[in-house]
């Protein structure tokens, strides 16, 4: 049988069309998955972090749609593989992007209860914090996170 291998390019925009709104129709949940599988499968060493930020969206995305109650975990754990190796190749390389990929997983780390580490998710919204001065959505779950952690006064 042959097997057709995407490129980064195309894996990238692949993910893109099954993971957001206007880009055309929700995929089915056989058919999400079959596309993170394959995705993975082909590029289990990616060098890219804009690919491993859209395999984070893509696993979220799949997770919150077709995945209920205490199965959700191994979803969000590989959501928060794929925003945390963006997050480090990206802080690694000195890039441009690392304030959408910290935010992203700062922000699935606070919100999400059963993947919580709120101290984690308060040390990536606090640097994105401390970095911009654009609004960014994800700081509600850093003021959430210092008010859990009973940091108020932060």
């Amino acid at each position: 049988m042959f097997f057709f291998k995407m490129s980064v390019t195309e894996a990238i925009e692949s993910l893109k069309r099954a993971s957001s709104f206007g880009l055309g129709s929700q995929p089915s949940q056989p058919d999400m998955l079959k596309l993170l599988e394959k995705v993975e499968k082909q590029h289990p060493a990616s060098k890219s972090p804009e690919l491993e930020y859209w395999l984070g969206i893509a696993w979220r995305n799949y997770t919150a749609w077709f995945v209920r109650g205490d199965e959700r975990k191994p979803y969000l754990e590989k959501a928060i593989t794929h925003f945390d190796k963006a997050y480090k190749m990206e802080t690694e390389s000195k890039g441009t992007n690392w304030i959408t990929y910290a935010s992203e997983l700062g922000k699935l780390l606070i919100d999400e209860a059963i993947v919580r580490d709120l101290d984690r998710g308060i040390f990536l919204l606090g640097q994105v914090y401390d970095n911009t001065t654009d609004y960014e959505p994800e700081l509600c779950s850093y003021a959430d996170a210092l008010y859990k952690a009973n940091r108020f006064q932060e």
